[in-house]
């Protein structure tokens, strides 16, 4: 909407862009990987623990939280917060990170499942043994990539619902339809296999081509 007459107009200051409040929502550079996996494992070695001794030592504990302190000075534009959660998603013994958890197609299969309603995601604490946060990072790869192979009855039925939700009860067009958005309702398949799927589907159902058409076309 159209500002207000007389409405202070907004100013984007810049110099916010590299404050705590920004730089957690940033990737971490190749630069900062190297120096919090230099620092981790000299803290490590310097007291003679694993990676899984650090994170069952007692989250008080004076030296581990000194280390956290030392990456905040050493990389002062991150906050507390993220630096804590990048060494939780790369060294923490049940975080899938740096690949440590290779994806099986069950564990897809059930991510899937509660992409699409049929399950619940609190089911898959005890069947998926990695962190929430993984569980939800590879759901959104699942989604970029969509699901592959021959389409189940139940994504059929919801590309189906998913359509008539959008037009309800006019007819749907033959072309133009807004895929994107139909992509997203669905979760688990590409705007491109939408597309072509239901092309392809409703092929079957329109009338074949007779010589009465071709004569109504050139008459």
């Amino acid at each position: 909407a159209a500002p207000k007459k007389g409405a202070e107009k907004i100013v984007i200051d810049q110099q916010l862009l590299a404050n705590s409040k920004f730089a957690a929502r940033t990737s971490f550079t190749k630069a900062e990987k190297k120096l919090i996996d230099e620092v981790f494992t000299s803290y490590l070695k310097e007291h003679n623990l694993t990676a899984t001794d650090y994170y069952e030592t007692d989250a008080n504990n004076a030296t581990k939280k000194a280390l956290v302190q030392e990456l905040c000075e050493r990389l002062p534009e991150r906050p507390r917060s993220s630096l804590s959660d990048y060494l939780r998603a790369h060294y923490h013994p049940r975080s899938a990170g740096k690949g440590k958890h290779r994806w099986t197609p069950a564990e897809d299969k059930l991510i899937r499942e509660c992409m699409m309603g049929s399950r619940k995601w609190s089911e898959l604490r005890d069947k998926i043994d990695v962190f929430p946060r993984n569980i939800r990072d590879r759901a959104r790869a699942l989604i970029n990539k969509g699901n592959r192979g021959t389409w189940s009855d139940m994504e059929n039925e919801r590309l189906r619902a998913i359509i008539a939700k959008i037009y309800e009860g006019r007819q749907v067009p033959l072309q133009g339809l807004p895929w994107t958005a139909i992509s997203k309702a669905m979760r688990v398949r590409t705007s491109e296999q939408c597309r072509i799927h239901w092309a392809a589907s409703t092929a079957l159902e329109r009338p074949s081509w007779e010589s009465a058409d071709d004569r109504t076309l050139v008459a």
